[in-house]
């Protein structure tokens, strides 16, 4: 049994909110965002690599996901782009950091256009803390 089994069948039986049954796990006040690199970025990649594009895909969609925490608002974040157009600069330039760190080599259109080309967003509003560890923010 892994450790989300064990947290789930410790936590589902107990009584939240007077609905038995109901989890009772803690929620964070956040949105998310999981950002992963598309086919455009791919090709910079692979160009700055020298490897093959398709391959350069594979591995960057199995390696070079990021999260990131939105403020939570009245509206989801797939229904108003207002906070992530504020903070997209900020995610395109680390997930270019993340595969090449002289800057002169970086596209030179890093406009929010290009962002929504170069990579896929996932959103959820629904966060579960299903650790007994406090969370940590780390510099």
């Amino acid at each position: 049994m892994n450790f989300i089994d064990r947290y789930l069948r410790k936590h589902i039986a107990k009584d939240h909110a007077g609905a038995p049954g109901e989890m009772a796990a803690k929620t964070i006040n956040r949105y998310s965002i999981v950002v992963y690199p598309l086919e455009p970025y791919a090709e910079w990649a692979a160009r700055i690599a020298k490897l093959k594009p398709d391959e350069t895909l594979l591995i960057l969609q199995t390696s070079s996901q990021a999260s990131f925490l939105l403020p939570q608002t009245d509206t989801p974040p797939h229904h108003d782009e207002g906070p992530l157009k504020e903070i997209y600069p900020v995610i395109f330039d680390y997930m270019l950091h993340t595969w090449e760190r002289d800057k002169g080599r970086w596209p030179k259109d890093r406009s929010y256009e290009t962002f929504k080309e170069w990579f896929g967003i996932m959103y959820s509003d629904r966060l579960f803390d299903v650790s007994d560890e406090p969370l940590r923010h780390n510099p």
